[in-house]
Order: C-alpha cells, then sequence, then structure tokens
C-alpha cells in the first residue's frame, strides 16, 4: 500500500470519527449546530422545531377556543381534509373521507344552490369567499355556519388549493333573531303607544273644547238665574219699597211689606239653592257620604229622582279633594242615567275593596249603551261626561269600569287608591 493511499484512508477515518461525533453531538438538546473543520455546516435545529410544535399547538388551540374548524380542498385531486371541528360544525362523521358531495348535502336546501356555484368556483379563480348559511345535521337540527375561504394559486397560476375558516354561529343567530323579534315587538309597541298617545292627544282636545263649551253653557244657566229669577226678585223688591212712600193706610204698607218679606224669601231660597247646588256644605262638613246622602234628597225633592244608597264608612276618603272628585263624578254618573237611561232610580254603592281601594259604583237598569264609544266616539254628550271621569281618575292613579249593553242597564265602577294611613 503505497502513501497516497494510506493518507486516504487516514483521512477517510478521521471522517467517519468526524460524523460519529456530529451525531452524537446532535442527539444532545442543547446542540442547535455543528460545524466541521472544513466549515460544512450540518444544521440540527431542535429546538426550532420544539418553537414550531409549541406553535401549531398554540394555534390549536386558539382553534379551539374560537370554536373555528378548518377545510382543506385540494383543487387539482379534489381531495378534501376536514379538522375534528369542522366535522362537527357540519354534522359529518368524524372519521373518513369527506366528499363536496356530502358537504352539500347538509346545506339548506334554500342556500345550497349558491353555496354550489361557489364550490364551482374555487377551481377558477383565487377570489375571496364568505358567508353565512344554514346546514342540516342528522338529527334534524338546524345550524347556522360562517366561512372564510381562499383558493391559492400555483407557479403556473392555476388555482392549487383553497382553504377555509369554518365557525358554528347558530347562538349568535339566536340572539340576532330574538333581538329583531324583540325590535318589532318594540316597534310594534311604540307605533300603538304612539297611536294611543296621539287618540289621548285627540281625546284631550275634543274635551278642552267640551269644557270650554260647557263652561259657557254654565254661566249661560247661572246668568239665566241670576237675571231671570233673583234679579227679578230683588228688582221687584226695591219696586214695592217705593209703593209704601205711596201708601197712606197702615194696612196697605203692611201688605206691601208682607209682598216684599216674600219676594225677598224667594230670593234667599234662590240664593241657598244655588250656593247649595255649587258647594254642597254636606259634602265639605260629612265627607263623601255625606255629600252623597244630600245629593239624594236634593235629586228626589227637585228631579222626583231617587238614589238607592248603601255607604260603607270605611270606605271614605280623608283627603278632602278626593271626596270632591267622586263626589263630582257619582252626580256626573247619576245626570247621565236620568238623562240617557230612561229610569227614575239609580243604586249607588260606596265600599272598600280588599285590595286596599275605593270602589263607588253607578248602577241602574236602563237602555244600557256600548261602553266603546267611550273611545270611539269622544266627542258626543253622551261620552263627554264618562271621558271626563276616565281623565281625572286616570291623573290620581284610579280607572274606570263600565259594565253594559243596549237594553241590559248599566254598571260604572269608580275605583281609586285609598289615601295613605287609610
Amino acid at each position: 500500500m503505497n502513501d497516497n493511499t494510506t493518507d486516504n484512508m487516514e483521512e477517510l477515518q478521521k471522517r467517519l470519527q468526524e460524523a460519529e461525533n456530529i451525531v452524537e453531538a446532535l442527539k444532545s438538546d442543547e446542540v442547535d449546530a455543528v460545524v466541521s473543520k472544513s466549515n460544512v455546516a450540518l444544521l440540527r435545529l431542535r429546538q426550532t422545531e420544539e418553537k414550531l410544535r409549541k406553535s401549531e399547538e398554540h394555534l390549536r388551540i386558539a382553534l379551539k377556543i374560537g370554536k373555528v374548524g378548518t377545510r382543506y380542498l385540494d383543487v387539482q385531486s379534489g381531495k378534501i381534509e376536514m379538522s375534528m371541528r369542522a366535522r362537527q360544525i357540519y354534522g359529518l362523521p368524524l372519521e373518513g373521507e369527506v366528499t363536496v358531495s356530502q358537504i352539500l348535502h347538509t346545506v339548506h336546501p334554500d342556500d345550497r344552490p349558491e353555496i354550489e356555484k361557489k364550490w364551482s368556483e374555487y377551481k377558477k379563480t383565487a377570489a375571496e369567499f364568505e358567508k353565512e348559511y344554514r346546514v342540516i345535521h342528522p338529527d334534524g337540527s338546524l345550524h347556522w355556519v360562517s366561512i372564510r375561504s381562499e383558493s391559492f394559486l400555483d407557479a403556473q397560476g392555476r388555482v392549487n388549493f383553497n382553504i377555509g375558516m369554518i365557525k358554528d354561529i347558530t347562538e349568535k343567530k339566536i340572539q340576532e333573531n330574538q333581538l329583531m323579534a324583540f325590535n318589532q315587538t318594540l316597534e310594534k309597541r311604540v307605533k300603538q303607544r304612539t297611536a294611543q298617545v296621539e287618540a289621548q292627544t285627540k281625546h284631550l282636545r275634543a274635551l278642552a273644547n267640551r269644557l270650554t263649551q260647557v263652561q259657557h253653557e254654565e254661566r249661560k244657566r247661572l246668568s239665566k238665574i241670576l237675571h231671570d229669577h233673583f234679579q227679578q226678585l230683588l228688582v221687584g223688591a226695591r219696586f214695592q219699597l217705593g209703593s209704601i212712600k205711596r201708601c197712606k193706610e197702615t194696612a196697605q204698607i203692611q201688605a206691601v211689606v208682607d209682598t216684599i218679606e216674600d219676594t225677598l224669601d224667594q230670593a234667599i231660597q234662590t240664593s241657598r239653592s244655588l250656593a247649595l247646588e255649587l258647594s254642597p256644605p254636606a259634602l265639605r262638613e260629612g265627607g263623601l257620604c255625606g255629600g252623597l246622602q244630600w245629593l239624594a234628597l236634593h235629586m228626589q225633592q227637585t228631579n222626583e229622582f231617587t238614589l238607592h244608597l248603601e255607604l260603607d264608612d270605611k270606605a271614605e276618603p280623608d283627603d278632602n279633594n278626593m271626596s270632591i272628585l267622586l263626589f263630582e263624578c257619582a252626580r256626573e254618573l247619576i245626570l247621565n242615567a236620568m238623562k240617557h237611561a230612561n229610569v227614575s232610580e239609580v243604586q249607588v254603592r260606596l265600599k272598600k275593596n280588599a285590595d286596599r281601594c275605593i270602589a263607588l259604583i253607578v248602577q241602574d237598569k236602563g237602555t244600557g249603551f256600548n261602553p266603546d264609544i267611550l273611545t270611539d266616539r269622544i266627542t258626543e254628550d253622551a261620552t263627554f261626561g264618562l271621558f271626563s271621569i276616565q281623565e281625572r281618575l286616570a291623573h290620581i292613579g284610579g280607572e274606570i269600569k263600565i259594565a253594559s249593553r243596549p237594553g241590559s242597564g248599566t254598571q260604572t265602577m269608580l275605583i281609586v287608591p285609598l289615601s295613605s294611613g287609610q
């Protein structure tokens, strides 16, 4: 063996030994690279591989937390790879191959044509695609899917593969539908409330106009009483006083004085009746029960109209304003019955309900009416009083309940809360 051969063998042994040393070194986790004396590097990046493994694990965890599945489509071969999450989202088998036909079969029939069109476009263009659509699981349950995918080209400019990110958004859609239904309900309620407010505004406008008319009519009535009756009595008394000067006999004077006295008595009676009608002392002194008792006597004497009273002293309001309001409402209802119900008597009951409310009930056996006119025909005289009562009670948290129909009489119940301490 010549010297050259020996040198070659020695060089070969050195390289083999060096290779063995490198292999042993690469088995250590602490070594990233080993460089030979001839500056030829043999890279062994175990830490880099570990970082890559950790990065893949982090991506898997992120997809799991976001409940996102992945789908890979090899456009040339038609092979599909789907993550476990993606299979679950579509309701597909967790193992085995997945075909385009299987995926399309899960899509809701109404959404399927558009999705089929997109699958065919994956092979032609690298455009992005984003869509929300419905899928049906084998158990018949409906789910919403959100997908975002993109196709990528190879070096020759052909579509190579398509990757999609898939998410189940069923819960989100349910919440959106609930919110939409709530908004529709809210919008409907707003429209109803707006209509009610508009109707209420119309009612109040009519009430204001009617109040003006009633005030005018009441002034005319009082003016007529004062001018045609009370004032005439006073003028007559004054005229008779002047005639005394012309009387020469005591008997004549006495006769004139008697006439004047009778005229003044009539004037006083008229003034007292008017004062009682405007503000009954019985109401101020005896409360609501006292006022209703006076009203019964007054209606019998002046109109021969009978009130049958059933009054519970425990239902007496301790608020004078409340007593006045209920008295005025009761008188309005009684006058309505006298004018429109074709009756000569009504029953009036005052009681205390179990829910700590005062109930004032006016009932007759007259002609009755349709209570709907309270809202439908508020401008007519027959409903003005009722609407006025309704509005006044609403301001104190009360309400009016009417039970009536044509030919069957009427029962009107006024309900107001008891004052504190009652």
